[in-house]
């Protein structure tokens, strides 16, 4: 299944909100809750390691780009995929693996919890996943696409 709003292949993942560019639509979206919903994301996004030092009005644009989805515990990226969006857990937990060459047993990575990210050397390299990655519960992230990342990584500290 692919994300409507960024083309992400979200194997199987239902969209939990509509999108948090909604939620950060600020007081003239009418809802508090959006307005919460946004001040959230800003946070969250704050304690991400590779957020953490950006200012607040930089957060706020990349809360304003990003989509919240659910996904169902089992496969979200394959090895050798086009990668197409960061991947930001909120909440869940993913496994990284490796094939072995020869057809051996697949290696573990990594186990991947709330404010980990993955995605990001396919987004930067343009090049497909080296590993893949699967919901070992049912898990929450935010997507941030590629233009949109890109075009943060260009702009001075």
């Amino acid at each position: 299944m692919l994300c409507t709003q960024c083309g992400t292949k979200v194997s199987g993942a239902d969209v939990a909100t509509s999108s948090v560019e909604a939620a950060a639509a600020g007081p003239e979206s009418g809802s508090a809750s959006s307005e919460v919903q946004s001040i959230k994301t800003i946070e969250f996004l704050g304690r991400v390691s590779i957020f953490r030092h950006l200012e607040q009005d930089a957060l706020a644009h990349l809360a304003a780009q990003m989509q919240l989805i659910s996904i169902p515990e089992g496969p979200i990226l394959k090895e050798k995929e086009n990668v197409h969006s960061l991947h930001i857990i909120s909440s869940g937990a993913v496994k990284v693996t490796k094939s072995a060459e020869g057809g051996g047993p697949e290696a573990v990575l990594a186990i991947l919890g709330e404010g980990d990210s993955f995605g990001e050397i396919g987004i930067i390299d343009g090049l497909t996943a080296t590993a893949s990655v699967t919901a070992m519960q049912p898990t929450e992230c935010y997507l941030l696409g590629r233009d949109v990342l890109l075009a943060v990584l260009d702009q001075p500290p």
